[in-house]
């Protein structure tokens, strides 16, 4: 027999009677419907609490009558039962949301949900009001632990059918696992259909990752980059995140081809969970950003601003070490959009602290080895290569340049362009032409090449 707190949930109902207003009622149903429109969010939500409580697994079990979600993370203390009763931001700073109005999406698809955690047992009514319970269910039991997690469970209402939110739950996104720090596991448990699931994070190095979805049969590789920034600029740190002293930037690249189509089809924002806000990015961008309130857009905020600025310089990092990775030397342009394909107003902060960067990093594949873009040269023919050495190049155009590997396709070069590289054509051979010093130490097999040219 477990020995519930019910004083507390008696108590907290006692204020919230107190408090009680037709038009605040209002309000709140208004508000989580608005807000939360979409009936996936519940589980983003639910998601979004079991990281920030440090748990390493969620389990969702779809059954005739309810929905249970189950962590391993911190149980309930005291603070967290009066948020989740509540309608104002929690004490989350360095975390992803506010529990006490995120919760407020379960109510798009339940009208009472429970909560049994450490020693609290209670359901909340009309979105605000607790009452305390006594029991859990049988096929519970086992999943409780007075020292750790904490069980939601949502009776189905008319607001939406199981079939609906199994379906819906299948379109979820596996990629959040990329962005989580301590949520390695999600578990997907029908008992309607017999069918389960799992999505699994596989660490391999402290860089390199797997996911794993059982669902789809599908496995993709990540190499993922961190930055911890130091946040100097106390004012644009937006409501709700005062005093924050650091935050975490993280990039993640596709490590074959597989991934990469996936990127292609999927790529966006993540503030730990997925916004809507397309990037056009080759790559997988996470931050701390500040979402409209349903998490579906990122909008150009100071806070939002300088993020996607120290995102950029991320990602050329990321390139600059990358670039000698056998998985990656081949397609290493990939990575890097051209200007055209950057449609976001918010997205081309990133993509010039990105640019600006590269341009100083050795990324561009030459003859001789890596070199800055801005020191190599591109023919607008391969039979240039004959005609005019690196050494003519140096004594044509006074400066030491490098030819790019030819290999190189056309897409590589327009970024090599965009980078900084110049192009070699006629009026460099007319020019050479010119220098009667030079012309005079070629041999036949020169001039044969130069009129084939």
């Amino acid at each position: 027999m477990n020995n519930w707190d019910s004083s507390l949930i008696e108590k907290i109902f006692a204020e919230k009677q107190k408090e009680k207003s037709e038009d605040r009622d209002n309000l709140l149903r208004l508000t989580s419907r608005r807000l939360y429109g979409e009936k996936i969010h519940y589980a983003l939500e639910l998601i979004q609490n079991a990281e920030d409580e440090n748990s390493s697994s969620i389990t969702f079990i779809f059954s005739n009558d309810n929905i249970s979600v189950i962590n391993n993370g911190r149980p309930f203390d005291e603070k967290d039962v009066w948020r989740i009763c509540s309608v104002r931001p929690g004490e989350k700073k360095k975390k992803i949301g506010f529990f006490g109005i995120g919760f407020k999406s379960v109510f798009n698809i339940t009208e009472k949900p429970q909560i049994i955690s450490s020693r609290f047992n209670f359901e909340i009514e009309d979105y605000i009001y607790p009452k305390a319970k006594s029991s859990i269910p049988e096929n519970l039991r086992d999943y409780y632990s007075p020292e750790r997690g904490a069980i939601f469970i949502m009776p189905y209402t008319t607001l939406s059918t199981p079939e609906e939110l199994i379906q819906n739950f299948n379109l979820i996104d596996d990629k959040i696992l990329l962005f989580l720090e301590s949520l390695r596991e999600l578990k997907f448990i029908d008992n309607i259909n017999n069918n389960n699931w799992v999505i699994k994070n596989n660490m391999q190095t402290d860089s390199v990752l797997s996911l794993l979805n059982m669902r789809t049969e599908q496995e993709t590789k990540w190499n993922v980059f961190h930055q911890v920034l130091r946040v100097a600029n106390q004012e644009i740190i937006p409501e709700g995140k005062e005093g924050i002293e650091e935050t975490r930037i993280t990039i993640a690249f596709p490590l074959d081809s597989a991934t990469r189509d996936v990127i292609k089809k999927t790529g966006g924002v993540y503030c730990y969970l997925p916004t809507k806000k397309r990037t056009d990015l080759p790559f997988l961008i996470q931050a701390d950003f500040l979402p409209t309130i349903g998490r579906e857009n990122v909008s150009e905020h100071p806070w939002n601003i300088w993020l996607m600025k120290e995102l950029g310089i991320l990602a050329a990092e990321a390139i600059d070490k990358i670039k000698n990775n056998g998985q990656f030397c081949a397609f290493l342009y990939d990575f890097i959009p051209l200007s055209e394909e950057i449609q976001d107003a918010l997205i081309r902060y990133l993509f010039e602290s990105f640019f600006e960067v590269l341009k100083e990093k050795q990324i561009a594949k030459t003859t001789r080895g890596w070199e800055k873009p801005i020191n190599c040269v591109i023919p607008t023919d391969d039979r240039l290569r004959n005609i005019l050495t690196e050494t003519d190049l140096k004594s044509l155009l006074g400066e030491e340049v490098f030819y790019i590997e030819p290999e190189a396709s056309e897409r590589d070069q327009k970024v090599l362009f965009e980078l900084g590289s110049r192009c070699i054509g006629p009026k460099e051979v007319v020019d050479f032409l010119k220098k009667e010093n030079e012309i005079g130490k070629k041999n036949k097999e020169w001039f044969l090449n130069l009129y084939e040219y």
